[in-house]
C-alpha cells in the first residue's frame, strides 16, 4: 500500500479549455497531500487505475489539442484530433518521472479506465462511443467504435466499465436528452472477447 491518491480540477477558464489539474498522494491515511503532479489543459479529472506493482495509470481527454507539461510525450505517427493520454507514474520511480503514450481518436469530456488484473491490461471508455484496450506500457492493443449514434434525442454520458470473473466486460452509460441536462435512459452492453463483439 503506497497510500491515496487523488486527482482534481484546481482552477479553470470561463470556456473550460484551460483547466489546471492536480494529481495528489498521501502517504498519511489523507492526514496531508503532496502535488505529484499538475497541468493546465482542456480536460477533466482523470480516471486513476493501479496495478500489482503499485504502479499508477491514469487517462486525460485532450479536448482542444492542448499539450502536457513536464512530460515525455512519445512521438508516435497519430491524429493531433482528439486524442486521450495515458499516463504512467511508476513506484520504482517514485511516481516522479510520468511518461504518457497519446490514444487516438478517443477524447471525450466523460471518459472512465478500468484494469484487467487477470489478463494484465486497461480498458478505456469515452463518451465519443469509444472503447479502447492498452497494455500496461501505454500501447493500445484494440480500439473500436462501439457506439456510434445513441439516437435522434438523445447523447452518450458518464460511461461505466467492470470485468466479472469470467473475464467479460460490462459497458453501462448513461443517455440525456440533446439539449436538455436531464437524463433520458440507462444503457448497457457487455463484450465476452476483449471488446472485439458486443451484445
Amino acid at each position: 500500500d503506497n497510500g491515496i491518491f487523488v486527482t482534481y480540477i484546481r482552477t479553470r477558464n470561463e470556456n473550460y479549455t484551460a483547466q489546471t489539474w492536480r494529481l495528489l498522494w498521501s502517504r498519511d491515511n489523507g492526514k496531508s497531500f503532496k502535488v505529484l503532479y499538475e497541468s493546465t489543459n482542456a480536460t477533466n479529472p482523470p480516471p486513476l487505475e493501479t496495478d500489482e506493482e503499485n504502479n499508477l495509470y491514469l487517462v486525460w481527454p485532450d479536448l482542444t489539442l492542448s499539450t502536457l507539461s513536464n512530460t515525455d510525450v512519445r512521438s508516435s505517427s497519430y491524429d493531433r484530433n482528439a486524442n486521450s493520454y495515458f499516463m504512467i507514474f511508476r513506484a520504482t520511480d517514485n511516481y516522479s518521472k510520468p511518461v504518457a503514450t497519446p490514444i487516438g481518436d478517443s477524447a471525450g469530456d466523460k471518459v472512465c479506465l478500468i484494469y484487467d488484473k487477470r489478463r494484465k491490461q486497461f480498458y478505456y471508455f469515452s463518451n465519443n462511443g469509444t472503447f479502447h484496450v492498452l497494455d500496461k506500457h501505454g500501447k493500445v492493443t484494440h480500439s473500436a467504435h462501439i457506439i456510434r449514434k445513441i439516437g435522434e434525442l438523445d447523447s452518450l454520458q458518464y460511461p461505466h466499465l467492470s470485468v466479472d470473473d469470467r473475464g467479460a466486460i460490462h459497458a453501462a452509460w448513461t443517455t440525456e436528452l440533446l439539449g436538455e441536462h436531464h437524463y433520458f435512459t440507462v444503457q448497457y452492453m457487455r463484450t465476452d472477447d476483449v471488446g472485439y463483439t458486443w451484445k
